[in-house]
């Protein structure tokens, strides 16, 4: 069975635009991509999101150049795109059509450091303040819908996350200099793994991998065991490398080199 992986980069500016191109035209210049559940990719560059359909062979472009640098694009709800933009302490949820349904500013939340900001399994949106280590889900109307401030209490001495990723029955909370925290919906610890030389985490099809200096490992979140994935293409993975589901299929793509990786049938 073949899998294939694209690892990129980050994306740019936001127009409403339906331009015929091709997927090679895409990729060109782009520092990362994402997927969506309905198979569309989206190319991220300094001050743009660009979004292809492969049905339509069409592309429809964001700019966000007014809001800062984007630190992470959430693509779970397709209609409803989540982008967070850390250094100014907002997120903009943008609909189908690339156009802004809201603009958010974290402060008036009483969150001034938002190590970030994105989707619930629930479609609720969890944020996480580092300043005073609390954990908050809102809605779309930023009501509070739940809200820890002892979320601190399960992290170990030194722990301190800078990525979360909700995969419905466990929230994975991911320190890269110590290793990977399990907890409930309460906040409440499940497990740990200290994981040495971690590079990156990825949410494939709703399981985590783990980029390590040795290679790519998914992650048994029950047992919190690791199981090498069997390459058999010679790729130089790098720290900010992607990693995304397209077709049934995973992709690769780094310094504009965009590569199949194939497994062992």
């Amino acid at each position: 069975m073949k899998k294939i992986f694209i690892l990129f980069f980050f994306i740019q500016n936001i127009q409403a635009q339906g331009d015929l191109f091709t997927l090679e035209d895409s990729y060109n210049g782009a520092q990362s991509v994402q997927s969506d559940p309905l198979q569309n990719l989206y190319f991220l560059y300094p001050n743009k999101l660009v979004r292809y359909s492969q049905d339509e062979n069409r592309k429809d472009s964001f700019e966000y150049g007014n809001f800062g640098n984007l630190h992470f694009l959430d693509t779970r709800f397709p209609h409803k795109k989540l982008l967070f933009f850390k250094n100014s302490n907002r997120f903009v949820i943008i609909n189908n059509r690339m156009g802004i349904i809201s603009n958010t500013r974290l402060d008036a939340l009483g969150i001034y450091q938002a190590e970030w900001v994105q989707y619930a399994a629930d479609g609720l949106i969890w944020c996480y303040d580092s300043g005073n280590k609390t954990l908050m889900k809102i809605n779309e109307n930023n009501e509070v819908k739940y809200k820890n401030t002892n979320i601190s209490k399960a992290f170990p001495n030194q722990f301190n996350p800078s990525q979360f990723i909700d995969f419905k029955k466990y929230l994975c909370l991911v320190d890269y200099n110590y290793g990977i925290l399990i907890l409930d919906h309460f906040g409440n610890l499940k497990s740990l793994k200290e994981i040495k030389l971690l590079k990156n985490t990825y949410n494939i099809n709703n399981q985590l991998v783990i980029l390590k200096e040795d290679g790519l490992f998914i992650v048994n979140i029950d047992t919190m065991t690791l199981e090498k994935m069997d390459i058999i293409n010679q790729i130089n993975f790098e720290k900010k490398s992607d990693l995304i589901e397209w077709n049934q299929k995973l992709y690769f793509f780094s310094n504009n080199i965009f590569e199949e990786l194939i497994s062992p049938k």
